[in-house]
């Protein structure tokens, strides 16, 4: 009698025990979604940014090259001051595009950084989480498809994806 209250009791709390770890896996899940789709958004936003600012670059060295050309191709009495500043403008726009350079790799450094940074986010998730991405890599590289990677681990689309990108950066 006392035996069976005991087992009862011990099943009620293992059961809630895994309740309360289903539930907690279910908002670990939400939250690796929300942040999978932000660093994505920030993926596209990094990726037209640097788009604009080559296409900017480029235009400005094209208008830059234009100027100092008819500059130097003008008829104009070219005297010491005239070539000194000519001399100026050049350093100037050499100057220019070391900044614009350093502005470019500071960028790169940023993203290295926050890929590097949600890299140990994601595989600090939980202690199966290197596991579980190693898995998810094998059987890709097996050949199986995303849909039955899904099937046979039991996780969402989103997370193989994810987890298939990040394998592509390691």
């Amino acid at each position: 009698m006392v035996m069976d209250v005991v087992l009862i009791t011990f099943g009620i709390v293992l059961l809630l025990l895994m309740i309360y770890m289903y539930l907690k896996e279910q908002d670990s899940n939400r939250k690796f979604k929300i942040l999978a789709t932000r660093v994505d958004t920030i993926n596209r936003s990094l990726y037209h940014l640097d788009k604009d600012i080559k296409s900017q670059l480029q235009e400005s060295k094209e208008a830059i090259i234009n100027d100092y050309n008819s500059l130097i191709t003008g008829n104009f009495d070219m005297n010491g001051d005239s070539s000194q500043e000519l001399d100026d403008i050049k350093q100037g726009m050499e100057h220019l595009m070391y900044e614009v350079d350093s502005l470019k790799n500071g960028l790169q450094s940023r993203v290295y950084a926050l890929e590097s940074g949600l890299k140990s986010a994601v595989l600090d998730r939980n202690s199966g989480g290197v596991d579980k991405t190693q898995q998810i890599v094998n059987y890709y590289q097996q050949g199986y498809s995303i849909e039955d990677i899904t099937r046979e681990l039991r996780i969402s689309r989103t997370e193989v994806e994810f987890a298939l990108k990040l394998a592509r950066f390691q």
